[in-house]
């Protein structure tokens, strides 16, 4: 970004950070480099475009030099700046070379759109411009020879990334959290003192993720273990506000109404599958009998 938004009420009516583009460190980046790794470390999976702002305060912490070739990461947040044109070597942008693009929120199934950061009232229309409409036509059909062949990739390929587990299972926005959260915990030190927490199994291990799907069907405290609940079933719990509102309690009174929306609806929907919730049956009273 190189110079503001305008305050005319198009999308984005914020910029996602004013470095949102590209680096490039040499050997003496090194605590730049675990300053970042440090933050990345900490944010979450469910975290968004907010997070993308702690660059902005790099230039006051480390020695860096800004690169304002307009060529450098065009993408929808600046292309209001930037004006696309026809050059002698291809595509160019306000007079200079397009070096390379962003297409963050592009995707080919709404081609009309070049974000869906932006699906209301774009400042940046493609209907508008023919260049870069031919840029996302062009992307677009990357995208598609790029999922051709990983088709016909082998069976023990990683197509997918780390979207299933070994066995097969898609690993949710639930299990990403839990183990960001026992992983962040796990490295930060106790205020109190307390031993440190373990380290969570890894999903991707050598066990095939065993431990880590035993991680999950595991109780994570001694309330949920006496209310039959998972780890899994907990942390889906806490990431969703109707279950909330349907079950308050779920280690207390609502706890079997909780059980059986994870055997059933959760089971379904691929929320609560690794590790089932277990039924508790309460002891029964034996009438006390006397003899005559």
């Amino acid at each position: 970004m190189l110079t503001p938004l305008p305050f005319d009420g198009d999308e984005p009516v914020e910029v996602p950070g004013v470095y949102d583009g590209f680096l490039a460190v040499g050997a003496a980046a090194r605590p730049f480099l675990e300053y970042w790794a440090e933050r990345a470390r900490q944010r979450p999976p469910r975290s968004t475009g907010g997070t993308y702002t702690w660059p902005d305060l790099v230039p006051g912490l480390f020695t860096a030099l800004v690169v304002r070739d307009p060529g450098l990461s065009v993408g929808f947040w600046n292309l209001h700046e930037r004006p696309l044109g026809d050059g002698e070597h291809g595509p160019s942008v306000a007079g200079e070379s397009l070096r390379f693009a962003g297409f963050r929120g592009y995707a080919p199934q709404t081609p009309w759109l070049l974000s869906s950061f932006c699906a209301v009232r774009p400042r940046v229309r493609l209907s508008a411009d023919a260049v870069l409409r031919r840029l996302t036509d062009d992307y677009a059909a990357r995208l598609d020879e790029a999922d051709s062949a990983d088709s016909t990739d082998s069976a023990d390929s990683t197509t997918e990334g780390y979207a299933t587990l070994p066995g097969g299972e898609p690993v949710t926005m639930h299990m990403r959290q839990l183990y960001h959260e026992a992983v962040v915990r796990a490295d930060r030190p106790d205020p109190f003192g307390r031993p440190a927490q373990k380290l969570p199994p890894h999903p991707f291990g050598d066990d095939g993720g065993l431990a880590f799907r035993q991680w999950l069907a595991e109780p994570p405290s001694p309330d949920a273990a006496a209310s039959g609940l998972t780890r899994l079933a907990v942390g889906v719990w806490h990431g969703r506000g109707d279950l909330q509102a349907a079950f308050p309690r779920p280690t207390g009174q609502d706890g079997p109404g909780y059980r059986r929306w994870c055997a059933t609806h959760g089971s379904r929907r691929g929320q609560c599958r690794t590790g089932r919730c277990r039924t508790i049956h309460r002891p029964r009273r034996r009438r006390s009998t006397s003899s005559a």
